[in-house]
């Protein structure tokens, strides 16, 4: 099986790694921010003092929506892939020497088709009949011999079965099928998998360019939405504005006629307090006249209050008749404030 080189290796891993665990997916999820991560380690950040994106973009983990986060398909398709094509890459799958079957197999010897711990490799090889083996590291062997013939390597490939087969697999379950060499069939592939890979960049490129666009437009549509906020805001504060100089107006009608109609009582009130003050002084000297035995005094203030007598009912019709002032109320027409209302809940629309 082929192996991936070590740049592309390390370019997959990074876009299959969670960045919380640092291991590979396991179940990611995607926050509503786009970023994904392992539902396990979602689960523990929830329960943290700031269930927030590690990534910092101020989006918030809600513990109650973690099991309806979308699953990645993707991520959860890579990481299959990468252990598929690559098992090596896989911890897991890290095999036990098999001569002594006690230390991991970190090395692999092609000719004996065997895993070999670091001192097995050497006690094993150091006869000189087995010193020409091939031993690579266990990550990098080629996965070449048969798994139901395990002493026959690969060596053709079924067209049929679209399978790798080895010499006795032609002569039995694959006996009638066609085949070709595995030089012949790789030289094949290699050229249909240049096209997919001419496809792979066109698609690439018009991703990439997809992109663009759409984080052009997030940004339009942001700094859009913040300009009709704005207009919005300026709109109902110019309302409001209007509203208050009119409140102002109203007002300021009002204490103005309240002061006019003050002043038109005050006046009235000194007019009654002076009439009463006089009222007084006619009663005393009526009674003192009418205390007073000597006939010529009793003329006298006859003739003198005859004289003032009539100015002083005079005045006194005129306060008795009152004074006209204003009473100001404010007049709301329930149907004009109906209007107003039904154009305020109508003013304005959001339109696409």
């Amino acid at each position: 099986m082929a192996m991936l080189n070590n740049k592309n290796t390390e370019q997959l891993q990074e876009l299959v790694t969670c960045a919380i665990c640092l291991e590979y997916y396991k179940d990611p999820r995607i926050l509503p921010c786009s970023h994904t991560f392992c539902l396990k380690c979602i689960q523990q950040l929830a329960v943290t003092d700031k269930p927030v994106c590690p990534f910092r973009d101020n989006t918030t983990i809600n513990q109650n929506d973690i099991n309806q986060l979308p699953i990645n398909r993707t991520a959860q398709d890579m990481v299959e892939f990468m252990m598929n094509f690559n098992p090596s890459l896989n911890t897991n799958c890290n095999s036990l020497c098999d001569n002594c079957n006690e230390k991991p197999g970190m090395n692999w010897c092609e000719k004996c088709a065997f895993h070999y711990c670091e001192s097995c490799t050497k006690s094993v090889h150091s006869v000189k009949a087995l010193q020409s083996h091939t031993i690579v590291p266990a990550s990098e062997k080629t996965h070449s011999f048969c798994l139901e013939h395990s002493d026959e390597k690969f060596k053709y490939w079924c067209t049929q079965c679209h399978l790798l087969v080895c010499r006795d697999c032609l002569l039995f379950k694959h006996k009638y099928h066609t085949f070709l060499s595995l030089k012949d069939a790789a030289m094949d592939a290699k050229g249909n998998l240049e096209k997919k890979t001419q496809e792979i960049n066109e698609i690439k490129r018009n991703l990439t360019q997809f992109s663009t666009t759409t984080k052009n437009a997030i940004r339009q549509q942001q700094q859009k939405t913040i300009e009709e906020r704005n207009n919005i805001e300026h709109i109902f504060k110019t309302l409001q504005r209007m509203l208050e100089e009119r409140k102002c107006i109203l007002i300021k009608e009002l204490e103005d006629d309240e002061i006019h109609s003050i002043k038109i009582l005050n006046r009235q009130q000194i007019n009654i307090d002076q009439h009463l003050n006089l009222t007084t002084v006619q009663e005393l000297c009526v009674r003192q006249i009418l205390n007073s035995d000597d006939p010529i005094q009793i003329l006298k203030f006859k003739s003198t209050l005859s004289h003032n007598y009539s100015d002083f009912i005079e005045k006194y019709r005129k306060i008795d008749e009152g004074c006209i002032i204003m009473r100001d109320i404010f007049k709301r027409n329930d149907k004009d404030l109906e209007d107003l209302q039904d154009m305020i809940s109508k003013l304005g629309s959001i339109t696409s």
